[in-house]
């Protein structure tokens, strides 16, 4: 947000005049001067949204937050929740498993709780994510190659709003190989190589050095040791990030569990087996990306934020598991536990200050800014706790129990039987 009012309002890259955006933390000095030590995508995106709220008039900073969040990172999140669902009509002819793992991705996630606040992983993974799709379709000729030229672009412009979805690019590049290495290949790979460019053309402007990125330079944090920050990946760290309760995915995710369950019966049986692989390895690679790097917790974070690249690929995996009636009374449990978590961060704040976020929420009055339902509730002496506990009741209660009539709950609880 800093970089982009500064763009607007001073026509320049450095960020001093709003530094108290960034907390006096996020943020690079190079030559005395202060910059975003964020990939710049999503502060250039926001420009027509904040130059929007200049026009008519809308001065008050946490509405003009509020609304720059809700034209960029809400509406790319909601774009891709839409690509996801076609994506998964494309495996699957079953409008239940089509919705059960669009549902599973919309909620059951962190792009949840993130599509709510202005950070750019969201909108990166929507770029990531739309370029293999649309690869997808070329390959099985339901587009015609020349979308590949839009593919290349949508991947750099992955990288260019957030860096760690870079990791998707070697992949989908071999993706693009698998199928054709002549014309169409040229076609993603020039735009793919110029979009990216800017990367670097951003970097010399800033830094007077093509490969020397904001993170080199992070005031508070030395990122300066090896690859920015990144070196060797560290099994104590994957664990961390997968099992653990300070930034376990599949802790705060646990429906994601059943993905390496997908990922075996994908291989076993489906054509999805080439696409089943490149899903595996942006997660996997992304994961010792992340497990290397200085700051690998996201330092206040709401689970491991640095892994949402990587979350489409991986519950795109999980379809195959709906498909089959019997793992449902495993699935939709799981699914109901991760929808709950995430609603606990989407209603209070991603960045809590607690070494286990899920149980900090519960447990400690001050962490995290609640809504109104939250505030209404703490008037009346009802404790946070029970007035989170209520929410998680309400939501199963619509998702498996709608009220309206019987025959409406046996359509729900079809889910368990197709």
């Amino acid at each position: 947000m800093a970089l982009t009012k500064s763009i607007v309002n001073y026509h320049d890259f450095s960020i001093e005049h709003y530094i108290n955006y960034t907390y006096h933390v996020d943020y690079a000095v190079y030559n005395g001067k202060m910059y975003s030590d964020k990939a710049p995508g999503s502060s250039f995106m926001a420009i027509p949204a904040y130059l929007l709220c200049k026009i008519v008039g809308i001065k008050n900073i946490y509405h003009q937050t509020y609304i720059i969040t809700i034209l960029t990172v809400s509406l790319f999140s909601s774009l891709l929740f839409l690509i996801f669902y076609k994506f998964v009509g494309k495996l699957t002819r079953d409008k239940n498993t089509q919705i059960l793992t669009t549902i599973t991705l919309g909620l059951g996630t962190l792009l949840f709780p993130y599509s709510t606040v202005f950070f750019g992983r969201n909108l990166a993974t929507f770029f990531s994510f739309a370029a293999f799709y649309l690869i997808f379709l070329v390959k099985r000729e339901m587009l015609n190659e020349n979308y590949l030229i839009l593919s290349g672009a949508l991947a750099a412009l992955g990288f260019l709003t957030d860096y760690f979805a870079g990791v998707a690019i070697p992949f989908l590049t071999f993706y693009v190989l698998t199928f054709n290495r002549k014309e169409g290949f040229l076609k993603f790979l020039i735009p793919l190589l110029a979009f990216s460019s800017l990367a670097l053309v951003y970097n010399q402007v800033l830094f007077d050095d093509f490969l020397s990125f904001p993170y080199k330079y992070q005031a508070f944090y030395n990122q300066s040791y090896g690859l920015y920050g990144i070196t060797t990946p560290k099994p104590e760290v994957i664990l961390e990030l997968t099992f653990l309760p300070h930034r376990g995915l599949f802790i705060f995710s646990p429906i994601l569990i059943l993905t390496f369950l997908g990922l075996y019966y994908n291989l076993k049986k489906s054509k999805f087996k080439i696409e089943s692989i490149i899903c595996i390895s942006i997660f996997v690679s992304l994961l010792l990306v992340n497990s290397g790097f200085s700051i690998w917790d996201g330092g206040w974070s709401f689970g491991p934020r640095y892994l949402i690249p990587s979350l489409p690929f991986l519950t795109l995996l999980i379809y195959p598991v709906y498909q089959r009636r019997k793992l449902n009374y495993l699935a939709i449990p799981l699914l109901l536990i991760s929808i709950s978590i995430m609603l606990l961060g989407t209603l209070t704040n991603v960045t809590p200050g607690a070494e286990n976020p899920i149980m900090g929420i519960f447990l400690y009055e001050k962490i995290g800014q609640r809504n109104f339902f939250f505030e209404l509730m703490k008037s009346f002496g009802i404790p946070f706790w029970v007035s989170g506990i209520l929410v998680i009741l309400t939501l199963c209660a619509i998702i498996l129990f709608p009220i309206n009539s019987p025959s409406k709950i046996r359509s729900r609880l079809k889910f368990f039987s197709y």
